[in-house]
């Protein structure tokens, strides 16, 4: 295996996280739980914006695991209710809950809100209709930026998205809201997916992967992680050999076990069963099972 010249300090448990992702978030964390430093007041909310499957919220859940954050995830689509003010009232109890709590327990914690650019805050344009619901709780998130103290406690709040340039333009003014776009280059991203192999094939050729990644150049990270699952799943068959066997002479107890017993991985997967994954992965994304 070539060792690579790689910070360690972007390895957070075998798991690839790039220096410029890392510091932005941890630089957003630390400046609120210290929200006043020489005078300067950092923004509650920290947009991270890129292309759908490059890890975002991945690498957000394994900096929050590895660094002890105790982080709250909710999806765009939670923000939403059938009565007027539901979708302020959730966010605002648990971000007050969240406040509660750390003052008591000194628990480092966060709130991350998925897919935002998807939720009721975002403005769809003039010819979409502006509920009650959203008007409020966009009128809550303004406030919460502006006033986000909870007895002298606050809780950073982290927008993962594809796009906000349909957010309310007053939720964008400065002091409210800092923006970081996530656009992964071919090194991060070679790097990213060299060590997702590396859970699982412990004898995988960086320059497999990185030719992997060339041919492959506009495909996003999950679309790896998925190829990665299929030449894993692809080594089955000698537990469905074993199932034959059996003859329905097991039951659901037994099979961990005989998973075990049976299911050995492959330490080494060669570039040729690599491209040979992708590409049909690639025709199942494209509609085409060939």
């Amino acid at each position: 295996m070539i060792k690579l010249n790689i910070d360690k300090k972007n390895l957070l448990e075998d798991v690839y996280i790039p220096d410029a992702f890392r510091k932005v978030v941890l630089r957003h964390l630390l400046m609120n739980y210290m929200p006043n430093i020489n005078g300067h007041k950092p923004p509650i909310f920290l947009a991270i914006q890129g292309k759908k499957g490059e890890g975002k919220t991945y690498m957000l859940s394994k900096i929050f695991q590895y660094y002890g954050v105790d982080a709250t995830f909710l999806s765009g689509s939670e923000l939403c209710g059938p009565n007027e003010g539901d979708s302020k009232d959730k966010i605002m109890r648990l971000y007050e809950h969240l406040c509660a709590k750390m003052r008591v327990d000194k628990q480092l914690s966060a709130i991350v809100i998925d897919d935002f650019h998807l939720s009721i805050a975002a403005d769809m344009g003039e010819n979409t209709s502006k509920t009650i619901n959203s008007q409020v709780l966009t009128g809550y998130l303004m406030d919460l930026a502006d006033r986000p103290d909870r007895n002298g406690v606050r809780i950073p709040i982290i927008l993962t998205g594809n796009d906000f340039t349909k957010m309310y333009s007053a939720l964008l003014r400065n002091g409210r809201i800092s923006f970081f776009k996530w656009q992964p280059s071919e090194v991060e991203k070679t790097h990213i997916v060299y060590y997702m192999f590396l859970q699982y094939y412990k004898n995988i050729k960086y320059e497999d992967v990185k030719q992997l990644i060339y041919r492959y150049s506009d495909e996003y990270i999950a679309f790896f992680e998925m190829v990665i699952q299929d030449i894993f799943f692809s080594e089955f068959d000698c537990v469905v050999q074993e199932f034959e066997k059996m003859r329905g002479n097991i039951n659901i107890c037994q099979i961990p076990s005989m998973i075990k017993n049976n299911f050995v991985v492959n330490t080494n997967v060669g570039l040729e069963a690599m491209f040979k994954a992708a590409e049909r992965r690639k025709n199942m994304k494209a509609g085409s099972f060939e």
